[in-house]
């Protein structure tokens, strides 16, 4: 059990998504009380679940789907939200990761501002090149295809598209994962086809990339 929700997906689900949007214009006051509210109650939630399981404070990940521009803009996020996850990082004494399905291009140099965060995460909504230009190479890119980018594509788009991955990240610390897999037939060993057939295509693009590691360890070794 975790309190994974930073405080915006939680305005969002009480007051709905026009309401929040216009007190973002007529009340802003009420907004910034609003998040700092739920921040305060989730850090209560945290407290009695350490106390409960007999565990120490530790750093935390958070997830807000909202942070998807332009659903929500660039000033909403660093006005009302950047401060609250400030908040959270301060409380839990680390941010260890920052997850939305959406778009957060436009606000990834702001979130860069949660000294702990190791890196970021690039959603299949999220644009990769621009995030190569806004995130330092020091920070690890945790890079999320869409589902169907495993279960529908043909084998020649897998491949063009990993590739397209590994070229562009050369150099830089990452990974490629997905999320989200559902069956889409009935039969379950076609579901487990389509995940084998995908990571056929992983293990092609990647095994020459592996084997230039391998060869650069043995040589600094």
């Amino acid at each position: 059990m975790t309190w994974w929700r930073g405080c915006l997906d939680l305005a969002i689900q009480m007051r709905g998504y026009e309401a929040f949007l216009e007190d973002t214009i007529e009340r802003p006051s009420f907004v910034h009380s609003l998040l700092k509210w739920l921040v305060e109650q989730r850090c209560r939630w945290w407290e009695g679940y350490w106390h409960y399981m007999g565990q120490s404070r530790s750093p935390c990940s958070v997830a807000d789907d909202w942070i998807n521009v332009p659903f929500i803009s660039p000033r909403i996020f660093r006005e009302f939200v950047l401060p609250r996850y400030l908040d959270i990082e301060t409380f839990h004494g680390g941010i260890l990761g920052v997850h939305s399905c959406g778009n957060t291009t436009p606000v990834q140099r702001d979130l860069l501002e949660i000294q702990t965060l190791g890196g970021l995460e690039v959603s299949a909504w999220t644009d990769l090149t621009k995030s190569l230009e806004n995130i330092p190479p020091e920070k690890h890119l945790a890079i999320s295809l869409h589902p169907n980018d495993v279960l529908v594509d043909s084998v020649d788009d897998m491949y063009r598209k990993l590739q397209g991955i590994v070229d562009l990240c050369h150099g830089r610390d990452y990974s490629v994962g997905t999320s989200g897999l559902t069956p889409i037939t009935p039969e379950p060993d076609d579901f487990i086809l389509r995940i084998s057939r995908w990571l056929e295509v992983v293990h092609a693009v990647m095994e020459p990339v592996w084997d230039q590691e391998r060869e650069r360890s043995a040589t600094e070794t």
